[in-house]
């Protein structure tokens, strides 16, 4: 009887064991999954960033990238005709007196950088310049157009683009793909994408951006190196 207790007792910790590893495997499978996601998202921004810049026709001149508050880069897809952007995801960086710091995971919505008309594929780099920008971003207040001089950014270098971006908060820049028919921007907010700086990170984006400043991946240090580069030499 006692044996047959010992034998049952241990084919139900055997059980017990075999379905608790399944099921934490299964937990780390997933999240390893959702880096791995975050990470190739990280890699196509650093891609799409890069092309925009190597670009001269729709570059951002290096002294703007030496001026600026913080970098929002997105990458929006869009089917139709004047639809508002209703979502896109992408990194935001900000720069302070060590330099650029970590990427952190976001999302736009509800207009957002909106593209219009048409098929349209588009790398959206929202440059801040301001303190005032900054500070919309981290009170979780950033709705374009609202209380923020948003404009065009200037394409060439020297004097004139210091003239034309005088004055302004936010300069938006852009690399379209597809039939492209007007670049909306008012209306449109910005967000953390939580659950890939949770992935990635283990925290928080205000922790990312303004507080924490954990190590960059692999793609986040390419990114970086390739921000540096454009803001030394505009090449």
């Amino acid at each position: 009887m006692i044996t047959e207790r010992c034998r049952g007792g241990r084919a139900f910790l055997v059980l017990t064991l075999v379905l608790l590893s399944a099921f934490t495997g299964k937990g780390w499978g997933a999240s390893e999954r959702a880096r791995v996601r975050a990470e190739e998202q990280l890699e196509r921004i650093a891609v799409h960033f890069e092309a925009l810049q190597s670009d001269p026709a729709k570059a951002i001149p290096a002294e703007i990238l030496r001026d600026a508050r913080a970098l929002v880069i997105v990458r929006e897809t869009r089917a139709g005709f004047i639809v508002g952007g209703k979502g896109g995801s992408g990194v935001m960086l900000v720069r302070d007196a060590e330099g650029w710091g970590t990427p952190a995971f976001v999302k736009t919505r509800e207009g957002g950088v909106g593209l219009q008309a048409g098929w349209q594929s588009a790398t959206i780099v929202q440059v801040l310049m301001s303190n005032t920008a900054l500070d919309a971003v981290r009170t979780n207040q950033f709705r374009f157009g609202v209380g923020l001089r948003v404009t065009s950014g200037p394409r060439t270098m020297g004097d004139e683009a210091k003239t034309r971006s005088a004055g302004s908060d936010i300069l938006i820049y852009s690399d379209t793909g597809g039939l492209f028919g007007g670049l909306a921007v008012e209306g449109g907010t910005l967000r953390p994408d939580a659950a890939a700086n949770r992935d990635v990170y283990g925290m928080e984006a205000e922790a990312v951006l303004f507080r924490g400043r954990p190590a960059a991946t692999a793609a986040g240090r390419r990114l970086l190196g390739i921000i540096d580069r454009f803001s030394r030499d505009g090449k």
